[in-house]
């Protein structure tokens, strides 16, 4: 199944298999206004892609499937936005876009459903206690929380739902929205970095630089090895060159010996 962007003027909008158009909008408070301008984006998508020619004259419009994300925790937003369109004819067209608040889903939630886009909204779920007396946020709490979340990341890449280069950007978002969330009391956001600062390197990162070490570590005794067998090789080759030497030292010696016994003869002869 393909997956591509197709534009964005302030919406998302998302082209799945080259025929279903998906618009996602995220919104951070409950805006009364928001369904109308789900439809002029819907429409103007549809004018973009979605327009199918059925006859002369005959035209469909294909909407995108929308859907407005609420990442904060509000139980007062809506299941989903409600417009009635009333065309001229005097027909009535109920035109809603389901909505999808994102601290309702738990991480056991998340980690079923693959809903690995989630991961770095749920640190808003925190948001109402930075500056609480009465349920302050404890800092074991925090952390552990963000460790359940690093572990989701790191089974959706291990099982090859996300790459590792999404993988690393999670957890940079996580980092951002930690700074977002936490921006008045520094020190939460202090402690986030410090759990995510060791997992920024995935587990195949480390696996590879232990495979690369072992493997240096292979060559070098093997070169060690070598070296010591080459010395060996020198040496025994050293010894064998003494060896020659001294027997071409004993040669030079009997032929200085013959030669003065020639020498002896000769004169020998001539007296």
């Amino acid at each position: 199944m393909s997956k591509s962007r197709v534009f964005t003027f302030r919406v998302d909008i998302w082209l799945v298999a080259e025929k279903d158009l998906y618009h996602l909008e995220c919104q951070m408070t409950n805006d009364s206004d928001m369904v109308v301008r789900m439809i002029e984006y819907d429409f103007h998508t549809a004018l973009r892609h979605g327009i199918q020619m059925d006859a002369p004259n005959v035209f469909t419009l294909h909407f995108p499937n929308s859907t407005v994300l609420y990442p904060q925790c509000n139980n007062k937003l809506p299941d989903k936005l409600i417009c009635n369109v009333i065309f001229p004819d005097g027909s009535n067209h109920r035109y809603e876009v389901p909505t999808i608040r994102i601290q309702k889903y738990s991480l056991e939630d998340i980690r079923e459903k693959h809903l690995t886009m989630f991961i770095p909204f749920k640190l808003l779920s925190f948001r109402p206690r930075v500056n609480s007396k009465r349920n302050p946020i404890q800092e074991n709490e925090l952390t552990e929380y963000v460790k359940r979340l690093i572990l989701i990341l790191e089974e959706e890449y291990e099982a090859g739902n996300i790459s590792s280069l999404e993988y690393k950007d999670y957890v940079k978002f996580i980092n951002l929205a930690a700074e977002r969330v936490f921006h008045s009391q520094q020190y939460y956001a202090e402690e986030v970095f410090e759990v995510t600062k060791s997992v920024l390197e995935l587990p195949s990162d480390i696996y590879r630089k232990a495979e690369m070490a072992e493997k240096l570590q292979q060559e070098l005794k093997e070169r060690e090895e070598e070296f010591f067998q080459r010395e060996e090789e020198f040496t025994k080759r050293e010894e064998e060159f003494a060896l020659q030497r001294e027997e071409f030292s004993q040669r030079e010696e009997e032929f200085a010996r013959r030669i003065a016994q020639l020498e002896a003869q000769l004169k020998a002869k001539e007296e």
